[in-house]
């Protein structure tokens, strides 16, 4: 059978956005691996230590919406080559805000830097905008797989500390910003059709509201945010929860290295299992995995249960997220896409930012276990309503 041209420019779009994905991930990884470690270091209070991070995920949450309706009047490749520019900016003003310690300006550049990621959260729908259906969670797929590279973001982080510029981690953010100079340059061979996205602009669909008042939209979307606030709330508790077990600095960095890892590689065949067993099916299994993660973490504090929870924690998100992502894709028109995916992005990750928030407090005053124990009933809301989802009375 002769392959569709659409097929083909989605498996081309694929590739070339798992590559810059790579370089979102790295820039992602090496501010989760250091964001609270830094924030320990110059925030006024400990209890702020995860804020950094917490305005990371903050950009994101902020700029995926109108991200995704810019994109939809300047085309997908000039939408994200801006992206790119404005993670530049921000890892930049990062690194000068821990030049002179300034705490509250380094939280503005991690701001800034998540709202690069803001775009690059949309890279998955831009692969699957013109495959078949069939394709759609295949092609998603391979663009996380990309992420497989941000595992070095922290090894990043451990080499270049070696090359301070006067203070610790400078070197770093400088060195992170030039990963979104490759990304806008590789974005330039985004195959994008600009007929079909402006005749998607003209033609209407549903709006924002309608889309909150759909059940089934609802619930994918919850699926996503339950499972990405449950990862964000963990992995950004861990490296300070390690710290705080007398383990050395590198090996809490080597965790989150790990973990990126683990948060990417599934999607080698996660794309697969959604087209044989369903999505519905992945996104259940990944819940499952959080909650076994769970279990291990409340076992004890080695570094091995830190590093198990923490695998389990990638694994668990990866079949969650992507599953979630494939119903979001079942539930929207063509001409909706910017619409649906947008908001989509936009209530999971202003969801994250609440797990992001939760890390430091619980941290700081319930401590490790109750960050581990929030994560058993969320995840047994979320399988519930996966469930519902199923049935034919949910529209």
């Amino acid at each position: 059978m002769i392959e569709s041209v659409d097929n083909q420019k989605a498996k081309f779009n694929a590739r070339l956005l798992a590559f810059c994905q790579a370089m979102v991930a790295i820039n992602q990884s090496a501010t989760i691996a250091t964001g609270g470690v830094i924030g320990t270091i110059i925030a006024p209070e400990a209890w702020l230590a995860t804020l950094p991070i917490t305005t990371f995920i903050l950009g994101i949450a902020l700029t995926s919406y109108p991200a995704s309706k810019l994109m939809g009047r300047i085309g997908r490749r000039n939408g994200f080559m801006i992206g790119g520019a404005i993670g530049i900016m921000g890892n930049l003003i990062a690194a000068l805000a821990i030049y002179h310690g300034h705490f509250y300006l380094f939280c503005v550049g991690t701001l800034l830097t998540g709202s690069y990621g803001g775009f690059g959260q949309l890279y998955r729908f831009a692969a699957a905008d013109i495959a078949s259906n069939d394709m759609k969670p295949k092609v998603m797929s391979w663009v996380l797989i990309g992420g497989i590279i941000g595992a070095i973001g922290p090894e990043v982080v451990n080499f270049t500390t070696n090359y301070t510029i006067g203070v610790t981690y400078v070197s770093t953010f400088i060195a992170i910003a030039s990963t979104a100079v490759i990304a806008i340059a590789a974005l330039s061979f985004l195959s994008i059709h600009n007929k079909e996205e402006q005749q998607a602009i003209k033609e209407e669909g549903r709006s924002v509201l309608e889309f909150l008042r759909t059940p089934k939209f609802l619930i994918a979307a919850f699926a996503g945010a339950a499972g990405y606030a449950l990862m964000n709330l963990v992995m950004t508790a861990a490296p300070i929860a390690m710290l705080a077990s007398h383990h050395p600095e590198e090996m809490a960095f080597r965790g989150i290295a790990l973990h990126i890892f683990s948060m990417f590689a599934p999607s080698l065949f996660t794309g697969k299992w959604i087209a044989k067993y369903g999505a519905e099916r992945i996104t259940i299994l990944g819940f499952l995995l959080l909650i076994f993660c769970a279990i291990i973490g409340l076992t004890g504090i080695t570094i091995i249960h830190f590093w198990i929870v923490l695998i389990l924690l990638g694994i668990g998100w990866n079949f969650s997220f992507l599953g979630a992502s494939a119903l979001i894709t079942q539930i929207h028109t063509n001409q909706e896409k910017e619409t649906a995916q947008g908001l989509n992005d936009a209530i999971v990750m202003s969801t994250v930012v609440l797990g992001s928030i939760s890390a430091g407090i619980l941290l700081n005053f319930l401590g490790w276990n109750a960050v581990l124990g929030l994560v058993v009933p969320i995840s047994l809301i979320g399988i519930l309503l996966v469930v519902l989802f199923t049935k034919k009375y949910i529209s």
